[in-house]
C-alpha cells in the first residue's frame, strides 16, 4: 500500500482510541510508505532512550546506521499538542536530531532543532490529515520525512526556507503600515552551480549542495595547502576541523553529527547547516583562503 492510499484508509477507518493506536494504525504505516524500516539500514527504533540530564524515552526514533536523523513523538488522536512541544525539542537536542515531530496522527508538526529561537518559532511545517489534500500531503511528508530526504540533508534544507519564509511573512505583518513593504527573498533552492567558470549540477536541488561543491573543489585544487583553511572561523568556532565535535552546535548542545561532512575524504570536516546566507558567507571565507574571489561562483537555479 502506498502514502495515498494509507492517507485515505486512515480518514476513512474508526479514529483510534488510545496513543499506542495511534501509533500503530496511523503514524507507523505512514513512516513505513516514507521508506523507514523498509528501505536496508533504516530503522523506526521504538521507546528510544535519551541520555541527557533529565533523561527519558522518545516514542519513535528514525536511525540509518545508529544515527537518529528524526524523532517523533505521538499522543492520542485529539490530543492538545501545545503542551508537548518543550518535550520533543528537549529530546531532539540531547539527541541532535536536526528535525523532530509532534504528533496526534491527524496533525503532524514538524521543528527543526538547530534554529535559534523559541520552540514555537522552530516548527516550520503543519501537516493536517483533515484539512490537506491527498497530493499535498504526500508531497510534503515525503521531502521532509523519507528516508532520502532526512540523510541527505534536504529536509533540513527545506526546513530552514520554510522558516526564513515564515520569518519574512513575520517581518511583512509587523510593517505593514509602512508604505511599501520589503520586497520578499525567494524561497527558492540552487540545482547547481558554476565555479572557475565551470557548470556543476546537483543531483538534489540544496544550498548545502553549494558549500559541499565549493569544498570539494578547492580541496581537489588547493589539496597540499588545504590544511590553511583550519585557521578560518565560523563565529566562535572553526570553519573546518579535523575534529567534527569542534565544529558549530549550539550552545551547550550535542554534536549535530548528521550535518558534518567530511570534505573529499581528506578527514577535514565542516557543517554544512543553514540557509542561504550563512552557505554563502561560508563559501566565500573558503575561497578568499586560496586568493579566489566572490565573483567566481555563481549558484544556479531552475
Amino acid at each position: 500500500m502506498n502514502l495515498p492510499e494509507v492517507l485515505r484508509r486512515v480518514l476513512s477507518c474508526a479514529k483510534p482510541e488510545d496513543e499506542e493506536a495511534t501509533i500503530e494504525q496511523i503514524i507507523l504505516p505512514i513512516l513505513k510508505c516514507l521508506g523507514w524500516g523498509t528501505i536496508e539500514s533504516s530503522e523506526i527504533a521504538r521507546e528510544h532512550r535519551i541520555d541527557g540530564e533529565k533523561g527519558g524515552r522518545v516514542d519513535i526514533a528514525l536511525k540509518v546506521a545508529d544515527l537518529a536523523y528524526a524523532l517523533v513523538e505521538a499522543k492520542r488522536v485529539g490530543a492538545n499538542l501545545d503542551r508537548y512541544e518543550d518535550q520533543i525539542m528537549r529530546y531532539a537536542f540531547y539527541e541532535a536530531a536536526g528535525i523532530c515531530v509532534l504528533t496526534n496522527g491527524f496533525e503532524w508538526r514538524l521543528y527543526y532543532t538547530w534554529e535559534p529561537r523559541k520552540w514555537r518559532e522552530r516548527r516550520f511545517a503543519v501537516l493536517n490529515l483533515v484539512e490537506y489534500s491527498i497530493d499535498d500531503l504526500t508531497s510534503d511528508f515525503s521531502r521532509y520525512l523519507s528516508v532520502d530526504a532526512l540523510t541527505s540533508g534536504d529536509s533540513e534544507d527545506e526546513a530552514v526556507l520554510a522558516i526564513e519564509g515564515l520569518n519574512e511573512d513575520r517581518n511583512i505583518l509587523h510593517n505593514a503600515v509602512s508604505e511599501v513593504a520589503a520586497p520578499r527573498q525567494s524561497n527558492a533552492k540552487p540545482t547547481g552551480m558554476t565555479l572557475f567558470e565551470q557548470k556543476y549540477v546537483f543531483e538534489n536541488a540544496g544550498w548545502r549542495n553549494v558549500l559541499r561543491g565549493v569544498a570539494d573543489i578547492l580541496y581537489d585544487e588547493h589539496g597540499y595547502k588545504f590544511s590553511r583553511t583550519l585557521d578560518l572561523k565560523d563565529g566562535n568556532y572553526p570553519l573546518v576541523s579535523k575534529f567534527p565535535e569542534q565544529l558549530y552546535r549550539p550552545p551547550g548542545k550535542p554534536v549535530n553529527r548528521a550535518a558534518n561532512y567530511e570534505i573529499n575524504s581528506s578527514e577535514h570536516y565542516i557543517y554544512l547547516g543553514g540557509g542561504k546566507q550563512e552557505v554563502m558567507q561560508k563559501c566565500h571565507k573558503l575561497l578568499k583562503c586560496f586568493g579566489h574571489v566572490d565573483s567566481d561562483l555563481e549558484v544556479l537555479f531552475d
